[in-house]
């Protein structure tokens, strides 16, 4: 990870304002976490959390601070954490696009084909797989009771012991709660840790059996084992609003694959249940596996009511485009985005027209060899040679960027005004508003055929 993330450079006012009285109590306590260092003297503080992890344990200190995701690493990202995020969205791309989907649907074998209890459902499904994936919403009370009646009836999983992949539980911690579930005495948690347990309580609702730490502590007892799938870390910031379901989806399953390819080399006797927000149960727009697929597994959807249902792929979102594709619609949504805000379009596209329209000119540019092939870097044996070809290749992504239009087709050059001598036309409305008015009823005219 890069160290630190963030460096945050402030004037006397602004370091005053920080550390105000009234917040105060909350700064110190994060001052005080190694991994978040002031400094009075220089008015600097640098932070190795990841926005994301730092907003759901001193989630205070970074209010008193100000700004959002975007914001921050534009102000504060230190060049390393900002090649870092590059980094990690192309490796996790490149990871899941080698992952090859079951042909068989998996949830045929379930046997469920009504509303069913999720433990019934669970003991069933685990008699035949060696896993499931519970796809929820995060706010959803019978997703954490269900995590609290898991850890209560081991017996679910078979006779081995049973392994939980829990996305609201962060990467940052792993280390720590795997020291928790072997230490004895029993240990207390970290400040930190604690501090998000906390704040996750008040997030979600969660009291006695159903907070997180209380799942860990009956996980502990009954032999069951516990790891985190996410990572504020997996929510990127580099990209266009319309790119960020795709990255953030992206960055997530490839994160929770490792940690999961990993315990499950290590307990292959374990049955298991992968834990998540059901967008990431199954194949994802931009082709991106779910857990499903990745490891051949049903996926079931919790109700509000406590009962499951199959959740089936959609088998139309399978194929990830070809990474040349990806980097430039990753790089050409963000100019359209960036134009977008700086002037309305007549018909104003949302983010996923913008992106529609950015796969749509990478397609014809690839169609026309415009576009590097990036698998041609594999038969490049020199590793020097071949980070020069890549940026050679990044650059042609570039160049093919930047001799697009900034806006679209919705958003036409206005015509312009008359010229005047001779061999002028003898439009005498262009420039003027009966000229805007005709290019505004051409647009729409263009655009509605």
């Amino acid at each position: 990870m890069a160290i630190p993330n963030y460096r945050i450079v402030l004037n006397q006012r602004e370091w005053d304002g920080v550390h105000h009285a009234d917040t105060l109590a909350h700064v110190n306590r994060a001052e005080a976490d190694p991994k978040i260092r002031a400094d009075a003297g220089t008015r600097t503080i640098e932070i190795d959390y990841s926005y994301g992890d730092l907003n759901n344990v001193y989630r205070i200190f970074r209010m008193v601070i100000g700004g959002n995701r975007k914001s921050w690493t534009e102000t504060y990202g230190t060049d390393a954490f900002k090649a870092e995020e590059l980094a990690r969205i192309e490796a996790s791309r490149d990871a899941l696009r080698a992952v090859v989907p079951p042909d068989v649907n998996p949830n045929t074998a379930t046997g469920i084909d009504a509303p069913t209890p999720v433990a019934g459902a669970l003991t069933d499904v685990l008699a035949d797989a060696q896993g499931l994936c519970l796809g929820h919403s995060h706010d959803q009370a019978a997703a954490y009771q269900f995590l609290a009646d898991a850890v209560e009836a081991p017996e679910n999983f078979g006779l081995t012991g049973g392994m939980l992949f829990i996305e609201e539980l962060p990467g940052v911690f792993q280390a720590e709660i795997d020291a928790y579930m072997i230490t004895n005495p029993e240990p207390p948690w970290s400040a930190a840790a604690q501090a998000f347990f906390d704040r996750i309580a008040i997030d979600r609702h969660l009291d006695g059996e159903t907070r997180l730490d209380a799942v860990l502590r009956k996980a502990r007892a009954k032999n069951i084992r516990v790891f985190g799938i996410d990572s504020g870390e997996m929510s990127p910031t580099m990209c266009a609003d319309g790119s960020y379901p795709e990255m953030r989806c992206a960055n997530m399953n490839a994160f929770g694959k490792q940690v999961m390819d990993a315990a499950i080399e290590a307990n292959p006797d374990r049955k298991y249940v992968a834990f998540c927000g059901a967008a990431h149960s199954n194949t994802h727009e931009g082709g991106v596996p779910g857990f499903s697929q990745i490891y051949n597994i049903p996926a079931l959807r919790l109700g509000n009511d406590g009962t499951v249902t199959c959740h089936d792929e959609d088998r139309a979102l399978r194929g990830m485009p070809a990474k040349a594709v990806q980097l430039f619609v990753d790089r050409y949504t963000m100019v359209l985005e960036r134009e977008q805000q700086r002037a309305r379009s007549p018909d104003n596209p949302n983010a996923a027209a913008l992106k529609v329209f950015a796969l749509q000119e990478a397609v014809r540019l690839q169609a026309a060899g415009d576009l590097p092939d990036f698998a041609a870097l594999d038969a490049i044996g020199d590793a020097g040679e071949r980070g020069r070809q890549r940026q050679a290749m990044l650059g042609r992504i570039d160049a093919a960027v930047g001799g697009l239009p900034a806006a679209g087709p919705w958003r036409q050059p206005p015509p312009p005004p008359p010229r005047a001598g001779a061999g002028a036309p003898a439009d005498g409305n262009a420039g003027g508003i009966w000229g805007w008015l005709t290019w505004i009823v051409e647009l729409v005219e263009l655009s509605s055929g």
